[in-house]
C-alpha cells in the first residue's frame, strides 16, 4: 500500500483517496510537535498537481522562491578532494 522510493513516501494509486495520505501526515505532525520542531519540510515536483493539491488542503505553505539543491556522489568528491 505504501513504498518507500529513496527517502519518499508514496501512496499507490489504487489506495489514494481512503485518507492514507493524511493520516501518514496527522502521524508525522504528532511526531515534530512532540519533539518541539518548528516545521516539516519537503519537496514535490512542480508537474505534480494531485500532490500539490493535496498539500495545500493540509495547509502547507509554498515558498516558490526556494529551489532544491543536491550535490550528488561526483560533486562531492571533487569537493572533498580540496580537503587538505
Amino acid at each position: 500500500m505504501i513504498i518507500p522510493v529513496g527517502n519518499d513516501i508514496y501512496v499507490r494509486a489504487q489506495f489514494r483517496g481512503k485518507d492514507i495520505g493524511r493520516a501518514l501526515f496527522a502521524r508525522l505532525a504528532e511526531i515534530a510537535l512532540q519533539n518541539d520542531c518548528l516545521g516539516v519540510m519537503f519537496n514535490v515536483l512542480d508537474w505534480n498537481t494531485p500532490a500539490i493539491d493535496f498539500y495545500r488542503k493540509l495547509g502547507a505553505e509554498f515558498w516558490n522562491e526556494w529551489k532544491t539543491v543536491c550535490l550528488r556522489r561526483s560533486a562531492l568528491q571533487a569537493i572533498a578532494s580540496d580537503v587538505r
